[in-house]
């Protein structure tokens, strides 16, 4: 029997494929499509027409190559394999399904078609550790493009192993072209000599794109692309400025020469990947050696912010290594081959299936449509935590200004002002824990409810009750010394009625009354009115940043003014501002202020 193309649905051993197209592979086009005895349970059905494969070798041996490398990978960061089928019309293989697309189509929609330097890095990171596992088992992908890495859950994962090889340890070989020109190393595009090192060119180029929304060669046809990457230098443009770490790991991850370019372990061991590591071994050990409460509070938070700043869709990935869901799919399609006859035909049951193909398809179309709408809610309250973790790294910013002698201000005001931002952040906190807690919303009422059952909302309630904990933690020790600096500051001085109001919010209640707010606003002024006179002559950037920041402080609503607002961006962009565009900026806001 010879399929058309006006199926609506088939059953395929414990699988039910749905004629709506997900995308297309090396070899075939992917379905939608889900499990026989739970419709929620969704794959991704690559479906090969045997007509295509069945008088030719090489495309045989490619493919049994790709069930056979995807069978050996266990990877939270690679697409996993559940089973595989062969009908008289089509070799099936069924496919963890990736609900957010690929980062193709995720840079699309990206401003210039680039990431901030935090999120490129992150992504960057889930592919590296998905190549720890492909380098495991001695296998080489040779077709690494934005195309083939697959987004779900907040984790990036590599797809489509239709071109990808296993070679011995140091071994190299020679290859016909196939996979993604623009993406190839120079050694595949000449078809000379190969190793696992065509992989961290690949990744190298994706990794550039990212972070500059392009690649750094391209060509009119394979030839030219070639010449271009032979001849002219790897050039990183001034704008947007990315850091020296990044540029010199993708400097050594596209060399031109084989025996020039690093190894994947040489990936593995840079500071990028290792660094946020060596970062908490370090902070364990003042944290250890520190005796002081509020200093060990101090380095314990900072710890947490340099990790946590900011949280969001690739953050706040799933934590639970999704073993759960894929071993119920996954059992005995592992060990089938591409030549199994004994598998169930096209024809059996099909139209059982179709009978109600149709409201299926409606009702994950509905629900993919109210997980978007749940994405929105998570968004929303991410954003709001975000916000409140501003306060935080504010903090950070003015105690290490003040610790290294940059920020000049009496003691008395350096404790209060981080105390007054901290409380700040803490209410902020707590009104988000008590959103999250609260049976009603300003959403409707079914979203609202939606989102409550949902794993996001479980994921961002984990979120918010760690932030919690760590935040309050720094917040009591901070209370106890802050108390004891303006009480020994009102000794000196009785009069001073700006620390006697102080003296008054100095406490754990969080709720932002009135009283708090005023006492606020005029600490965050005071500060202000101390920095302001050093903004048109100062050439130390950390003030100017400062100042920046304690005006956003004043108001953030302002500043991050929709749900969807690019924190990363934001602090990337101040960071990275020139010192005369930067004092420009503040002088003209402070005059409008003044005004």
């Amino acid at each position: 029997m010879t399929e058309g193309s006006d199926w609506i649905s088939k059953k395929i051993d414990k699988f039910v494929v749905v004629n709506k197209k997900l995308g297309k592979g090396a070899f075939g086009t992917v379905f939608r499509g889900f499990c026989e005895d739970d419709e929620n349970k969704l794959v991704a059905a690559k479906q090969i027409p045997i007509k295509n494969i069945s008088n030719s070798d090489k495309m045989i041996k490619l493919i049994k190559r790709e069930i056979n490398n995807l069978q050996k990978l266990d990877s939270k960061y690679i697409v996993k394999l559940y089973d595989v089928s062969r009908t008289p019309n089509n070799l099936y293989m069924f496919l963890e399904y990736c609900m957010d697309g690929d980062l193709k189509e995720y840079l699309k929609k990206k401003k210039g078609g680039m990431l901030s330097e935090p999120e490129a890095i992150k992504f960057f990171k889930h592919i590296v550790e998905g190549f720890k596992e492909l380098q495991k088992h001695q296998i080489i992908h040779r077709d690494i493009k934005p195309a083939n890495i697959m987004l779900s859950g907040g984790r990036a994962k590599i797809s489509d192993f239709g071109f990808s090889r296993q070679l011995e340890v140091d071994n190299q070989a020679y290859m016909t072209l196939l996979g993604s020109p623009l993406y190839m190393s120079p050694q595949i595009l000449e078809g000379t000599k190969f190793s696992s090192k065509c992989d961290v060119w690949s990744v190298g180029l994706v990794f550039y794109e990212m972070l500059y929304g392009k690649t750094p060669w391209m060509g009119t046809s394979q030839i030219n692309l070639f010449n271009n990457i032979k001849e002219k230098p790897l050039v990183f443009p001034s704008d947007p400025v990315r850091s020296d770490k990044v540029k010199s790991l993708i400097k050594r991850m596209l060399q031109f020469r084989e025996e020039d370019r690093i190894s994947w372990q040489e990936v593995f061991d840079d500071e990028l990947i290792t660094g946020d590591r060596k970062l908490l071994e370090e902070s364990v050990r003042l944290i250890e050696i520190n005796k002081d409460n509020l200093e060990k509070s101090m380095i314990e938070n900072g710890a947490y912010i340099q990790t946590n700043l900011v949280v969001n869709y690739l953050k706040n990935v799933e934590e639970d290594n999704e073993t759960e869901s894929d071993e119920k799919i996954s059992n005995q399609g592992k060990d089938t081959e591409c030549n199994n006859e004994s598998k169930q035909t096209i024809t059996e049951d099909k139209y059982q299936y179709e009978e109600k193909a149709e409201q299926l398809v409606k009702q994950q179309i509905d629900n993919e449509k109210m997980r978007k709408n749940i994405m929105k809610v998570n968004e929303y309250i991410l954003y709001e935590r975000n916000v409140s973790f501003f306060y935080n790294f504010v903090i950070q910013k003015i105690i290490k200004s003040f610790n290294s002698n940059i920020l000049s201000i009496s003691g008395d005001l350096y404790f209060r002002i981080i105390f007054a931002i901290c409380k700040c952040q803490n209410i902020n906190l707590e009104r988000v824990n008590h959103m999250l807690k609260s049976q009603t919303s300003d959403f409707n009422p079914q979203l609202w409810k939606n989102y409550q059952q949902s794993r996001e909302f479980i994921k961002t309630q984990k979120t918010i009750t760690q932030d919690i904990y760590h935040s309050k933690k720094f917040f009591q020790e901070l209370l106890k010394k802050t108390s004891e600096v303006v009480e020994n500051s009102l000794k000196k001085d009785p009069s001073k009625e700006s620390l006697k109001k102080f003296q008054e919010v100095m406490n754990d209640k969080l709720t932002q009354d009135s009283n708090f707010k005023q006492v606020y606003q005029q600490t965050l002024a005071e500060l202000l009115n101390n920095l302001k006179q050093l903004a048109p002559s100062t050439n130390k950037k950390d003030i100017l940043i400062i100042i920046r920041y304690i005006m956003v402080c004043q108001n953030p609503y302002s500043e991050f003014n929709n749900s969807d607002f690019d924190f990363n961006k934001f602090y990337e962009e101040i960071d990275n501002c020139q010192l005369d565009s930067l004092r420009e900026e503040i002088i003209k806001k402070l005059n409008s202020i003044s005004q």
